[in-house]
Formats: structure tokens, sequence, C-alpha cells
């Protein structure tokens, strides 16, 4: 439930479009007046070198407390809900996320993931006369601990999944939406690949007939999805067209801008104090300087 003295900040954000010229000023002009307004009260008192550097010490410091909280969270706060990309990548290009791919596709043919050749050999598998009884029968071994690739599955849960049959059904869903175009692009480990599904590809009609479940060498979880036909009737059609389609689940990277902001910050908070330590012990040897030059003149004898 909103705040309803929040009301009329959302609705501001919502009518404001974001390549709009009111969404580009917003960031500088928050600078500008929090930082600026902080700034003039310092120099007033510390002169401008001072003021600079005792403001940035506190920012860069607060900044590498918080990052921390970005991360790992806090209380009543879950991990990895700061920034989600490093700069110049997409929102989100770090979560973890489900990449499906086909069996005749170029990743098909890296060596964690040729297993696929062979399926269903090396995979446990799971079926039903429709998708929801072939999810059930995944979960039924699941909760007899009879599914294989459990710890696996477990390990990699998602930051905002906290059930591997979430996690399992999000891949059907995610492969489902994928497959339902004709050519994909997608990067993997920074390389571009183009897919282009050489059988018809999978429509919002057909149902998951036939999960397969396994890890590879590189400790990820390996899914299959055999998708079957579903009649006018809505039911599973026994003879209908089948398309088998795989995915990977990909662990990401969801805490590294956090870690990015930590090892900055602390760079820069090092640095602005060491510089405002050596500013302050400058300004004292100048103090002392001057006091000894003052007691010496104080002891010169005056002429008669």
């Amino acid at each position: 439930m909103i705040d309803p003295l929040q009301l009329p900040v959302v609705f501001k954000a919502a009518s404001t479009a974001p390549d709009s010229v009111v969404a580009d000023i917003v960031v500088p002009l928050g600078i500008l007046v929090f930082f600026g307004t902080t700034y003039v009260l310092l120099r007033a008192n510390l002169g401008t070198k001072r003021g600079y550097l005792v403001m940035a010490t506190t920012f860069f410091g607060f900044m590498m407390l918080f990052s921390l909280f970005w991360g790992f969270g806090g209380w009543g706060t879950p991990q990895a809900k700061g920034p989600t990309q490093l700069p110049g990548q997409p929102v989100g290009a770090l979560d973890p996320t489900w990449r499906p791919f086909a069996q005749d596709s170029q990743l098909a043919q890296q060596p964690d993931y040729q297993l696929v050749q062979d399926y269903p050999e090396g995979f446990q598998t799971f079926e039903g006369a429709s998708g929801s009884e072939t999810m059930a029968a995944v979960e039924e071994a699941l909760k007899a601990g009879e599914l294989e690739a459990a710890p696996a599955i477990r390990d990699s849960l998602s930051l905002d999944l906290d059930e591997p049959m979430a996690l399992l059904e999000q891949a059907v869903d995610d492969s489902s939406s994928f497959f339902s175009q004709d050519e994909v692009s997608l990067t993997i480990d920074g390389e571009e690949m183009t897919q282009r599904w050489s059988n018809a590809p999978i429509q919002s009609q057909w149902e998951p007939t036939e999960i397969g479940l396994t890890t590879n060498n590189a400790g990820e979880v390996v899914m299959a999805m055999t998708f079957q036909e579903v009649g006018d009737n809505g039911e599973v059609v026994a003879d209908g067209e089948t398309y088998t389609a795989f995915a990977f689940y990909d662990q990401g990277a969801p805490l590294m801008p956090s870690f990015v902001f930590f090892f900055v910050a602390l760079v820069l908070f090092a640095l602005h104090g060491w510089l405002l330590d050596r500013d302050e012990r400058l300004e004292r040897r100048e103090r002392e300087q001057l006091e000894r030059q003052l007691e010496e003149a104080e002891r010169v004898p005056e002429p008669a």
C-alpha cells in the first residue's frame, strides 16, 4: 500500500517521460542542490580546500558503507538491491537468469553444453499428460529427495526466489516465450550469437510434457523441456508436433556493481582522508612555526 504522502511523487514520476528534459536534469539538479549547499556551508567555515576535503571524505566513506548494504543487505533488506549493471550495460545485465538455447545452436557445440546432443541420456526425465502433471512429477521427486539435480538447483537459486519449483517454472516460462520467435540474438560470455530455429517455434498453446534435468561440468543446472501441441479442446494432442528446448541457469553477478562501488569508494575515501590529514598537518606545522617566530621576536631585547 502506497503512503498517501508519496502519491504526488509517484504520479509526477509516472507523468514524466524518460527521454524528456526534466528527466535529464534530475540528477545534475540533485547534485547541485544537495552537494552544493553542503559545500557552501563547509567552505564558509573551513575554506575552499578544507571544505572540499571534508565533504569528499565524508561522502566516499558513506558510499563505502552504503555499497555494502546494496550487496549484502541489512535488517529486513534483501541482497543485491542496489545498482544492477555497470556503466554501459543495460538494466539487469548481471541478474541471474535462464538462458534458453536450441539443440542445433552454436551454444550447444561448446564443451559445457554438448551433453544436450545425447538427450535424454545423462538427464533425469519426468513425463506427464500436461504441463501441470509434468511439474507435479518434478515436485514429487524433489520432496522425496530423488531429484538428482536438487543440490545444484538450491545453490543456483535466484536472489529473488526461495523455492526450487519457482525457479524451474521460471525456466519453462522463459523458454516458452524465448522460442516463440523465429530468430533471436543473444550475448553469452561477451559473444553475440544469433539463433534461427529449424523446427516450428513454440507457440502459446503448447505445454511441456517432458522435463529433463542435469548439471554440466561448470556446475550449472541444465534443463530440457519437450513442448507438445495442445488442441482446441485444451488437451494435449497425443500425436501432435513436439519441440525440445534447452536452458541453463546463469547465476550472473548481481553483487558485482556493489563491489565495484565499494572498492572505488574505498580508494577515494582513503585518498581524500590522506589529503585531509596532510592538509591538517601542514596547517599545524605552519601554526607552530608562526608561534616560534613570535616567541623569538618577544625575546629580542630592545636597545636602551
